[in-house]
């Protein structure tokens, strides 16, 4: 009876093994497109893609996978533990992958300095492609009060004469980076507005550099300039818009201050609203950090992702969410409107 019973259980284990190879196999050879790898896999959460990842035993399927870990930028699953125990409980920055996000810089040491003339276009056009990144300012002495302002995917897209000054555009729109920077001084905070130098690419969009990692790249730096020309007591708020305001999220996990993301990329960044996450990567929405999220109240009647922010951030008491009414995407950043959207960002940096 025992014998029975325990040739049973071989026999049971045997068509287990046989059943989770199929099932890889399955998985592997099911997959569409160059990937290899079929859309349900496409679709997991980058934590989830980890835990596949480290628990499958089969190389080339593996290999698959690693292939779209590094598409999300994601290069260490190792210290993560996913493919031992489950984790339980709230996340702490440890286990999040992005906090290596470092590892990826194009240029760690880089030097931040100030625009020769920022009101120059060319010259501005010149400047930003050298080494490190170049910025805008508009300095108050005596106030330890600074924002540190992100744009928005346009500024990489576009010549500066398009982007900063309207200057042949026929709606004349204003989104340059001193001018933004002169309001809020005038209102006795310092500012500083790098102009990001990486050119769009529409290929291999959520790989990108410039798109994935610039715009966290240039917080890090500039805080870090900041310090050395402020000294410690400085108080740093981290702005952004669209693109420069995805890169917000991260800000607020990683960088001590006051965060405000206005009109956060939906489209042009991997740093987005992923239900209970903030990217493609794991940042749990429970680490973020004195954050406020600005939305303009047309934004959701253009891209539905906007809608699904305000309704998924509607239960954590510690991120707010304010609509701004009548605004669209592109009045959150113009400076014509700063009269409106400046004073919402004042609030959310707590000045």
């Amino acid at each position: 009876m025992n014998k029975g019973f325990g040739l049973l259980l071989v026999c049971l284990f045997v068509l287990a093994l046989f059943a989770s190879s199929n099932a890889v196999a399955g998985n592997w050879n099911s997959g569409s497109g160059a990937s290899g790898l079929n859309s349900k896999v496409l679709n997991l959460k980058a934590r989830d893609l980890c835990k596949v990842y480290t628990s499958s035993k089969d190389s080339k399927y593996k290999s698959l996978v690693k292939k779209e870990l590094k598409k999300r930028l994601i290069d260490d699953c190792v210290n993560t533990d996913w493919g031992g125990k489950t984790k339980i409980g709230a996340l702490s920055s440890d286990d999040s992958v992005i906090y290596g996000i470092e590892k990826v810089f194009k240029e760690p040491n880089a030097v931040m300095s100030e625009f020769s003339n920022p009101t120059d276009i060319e010259a501005v056009e010149r400047e930003r492609k050298g080494p490190g990144w170049r910025y805008a300012s508009s300095i108050v002495e005596g106030s330890n009060k600074v924002i540190i302002y992100n744009h928005g995917h346009g500024g990489r897209s576009k010549h500066y004469s398009l982007y900063g000054y309207g200057i042949g555009h026929h709606k004349g729109r204003k989104k340059g980076l001193k001018e933004k920077c002169d309001w809020y001084s005038a209102k006795g905070i310092n500012c500083y507005a790098v102009l990001r130098k990486t050119a769009s690419q529409k290929s291999n969009k959520r790989a990108n550099y410039g798109r994935s990692i610039e715009a966290a790249e240039v917080f890090q730096h500039m805080t870090k300039h900041v310090r050395k020309l402020h000294g410690d007591n400085v108080k740093i708020c981290y702005v952004g818009h669209s693109e420069g305001g995805a890169s917000v999220y991260y800000s607020s996990v990683f960088l001590k201050g006051r965060h405000v993301s206005i009109s956060p990329g939906i489209i042009h960044t991997p740093y987005t609203w992923k239900g209970t996450y903030f990217q493609e990567q794991i940042n749990d929405v429970n680490l973020a950090k004195n954050l406020t999220i600005l939305i303009g109240e047309n934004e959701p009647k253009k891209n539905s992702g906007y809608q699904d922010l305000i309704d998924g951030l509607k239960g954590y008491q510690h991120v707010t969410v304010k609509i701004i009414p009548y605004f669209g995407h592109g009045k959150m950043s113009d400076n014509r409107f700063l009269d409106e959207i400046g004073p919402e960002v004042i609030t959310g940096c707590n000045f």
